[in-house]
């Protein structure tokens, strides 16, 4: 389904008790126009890839041009595509360093250059991570300025961008909850709108990281049974049955396959959003009923070792696989929609100042958290 549609089909979904409210772009704070009269930034930069490459700088505070606005950094999260671009593993050449790391941040508009139509001075907004994917599918020229790498990232006290690359979010959020969004909220959404899934239909979510915790909450708003496993059965279980899950399975066991059929009455899920790793795809195919879905989210799923060679499921169930982008701009507002019709909370684990911000990264990657981890601006 093309994402600009996704709104309009998942406003048809949803039910019928959640409460209408309206989205407005404006903050109830008063917020002036900053002068471009200051000198420099701190910023945390990335000098090299690699950890140890990762530091605190001042970098010269730009002034904004036409059609682009600063923004006030006031949160910023980690997502693991953050991790992969900081070790080299996105691709991304060392010409493009040194840039500002981290894609996902939520701050007010300070300043407008000429022509900005979109926001206004003391507009909350969220950064958007590819900056060119406005609507329509994913092209190479889009594809190629991205947030974070190889273009600067939010983890500066205030960035300058093109007003096509921020975006509105719902008034009942704070700052540190929109940072959540841009990646982790709006894969998951893009994950169920082409999924197809609906009232009665069973959605197998993998993991219980960021990405997985949304597509649980996102898929319970329009009656989706959801199955999700997790490493941590005893610690996480009674926390993601709390958010709705209809049943929690440890995926370190051979057998949850066969649970998945047994809650689904021998059918299997109508969907899977897989971030496990393809060393367990043919489990996770095992799981899946015939003609279903399954949504390939995220750069865990490349961490598997051995892949077994899944053809034949593939073909004999006919099976729609498909690789998730985050999303354009288009699926992102119609994301905020639904945020703001459900009043869904998102999950944060932590929240770490910035001067903290290689703690923060430390404890995101190594620290197993339950949901996001946000880093806070002074």
């Amino acid at each position: 389904m093309p994402i600009k549609a996704c709104s309009e089909e998942l406003a048809r979904r949803m039910p019928e008790h959640l409460p209408a409210q309206h989205l407005s772009g404006e903050a109830s704070m008063n917020i002036t126009t900053q002068s471009p009269s200051t000198a420099t930034v701190r910023a945390f930069e990335l000098s090299g890839f690699g950890y140890d490459h990762v530091g605190e700088v001042r970098r010269p505070d730009r002034q904004v041009g036409p059609g682009e606005v600063r923004v006030r950094m006031r949160a910023a999260s980690i997502n693991y595509r953050d991790h992969v671009v900081i070790t080299g593993r996105y691709g991304i050449p060392e010409s493009a360093l040194p840039f500002v790391p981290i894609s996902d941040g939520a701050g007010e508009v300070v300043e407008a250059g000429s022509g900005v139509e979109r926001v206004r001075v003391g507009d909350r907004v969220t950064t958007l991570m590819t900056r060119d994917w406005i609507s329509g599918p994913l092209r190479p020229d889009r594809h190629a300025a991205q947030n974070g790498g190889p273009l600067d990232g939010v983890l500066a006290e205030s960035v300058v961008l093109p007003e096509r690359a921020v975006s509105h979010f719902a008034d009942y959020l704070d700052f540190d909850e929109a940072a959540t969004l841009p990646i982790a909220a709006l894969t998951a959404y893009t994950s169920i709108v082409e999924s197809g899934v609906g009232p009665g239909d069973t959605m197998l979510v993998t993991g219980s990281g960021g990405v997985s915790i949304f597509t649980l909450q996102l898929a319970k708003l329009f009656g989706t049974k959801v199955v999700i496993t997790t490493g941590q059965l005893d610690a996480r279980g009674p926390r993601l049955r709390a958010l709705g899950a209809d049943l929690v399975l440890d995926y370190g066991t051979s057998d949850w396959p066969q649970a998945v059929l047994a809650a689904t009455g021998g059918r299997g899920a109508d969907a899977v959003m897989e971030t496990g790793g393809l060393s367990a795809f043919a489990q996770v195919l095992a799981a899946l009923r015939q003609n279903g879905f399954v949504a390939l989210v995220g750069f865990r799923a490349t961490t598997g070792g051995m892949v077994p060679d899944v053809t034949f499921p593939l073909l004999t169930k006919n099976v729609r696989l498909s690789g998730i982008a985050p999303g354009n701009r288009d699926g992102y507002e119609a994301l905020q929609r639904v945020l703001d019709q459900s009043r869904l909370r998102p999950v944060i684990d932590s929240r770490f100042p910035f001067a903290d911000s290689a703690a923060a990264l430390d404890h995101a990657i190594n620290g197993r958290p339950f949901g996001k981890v946000v880093i806070t601006f002074p």
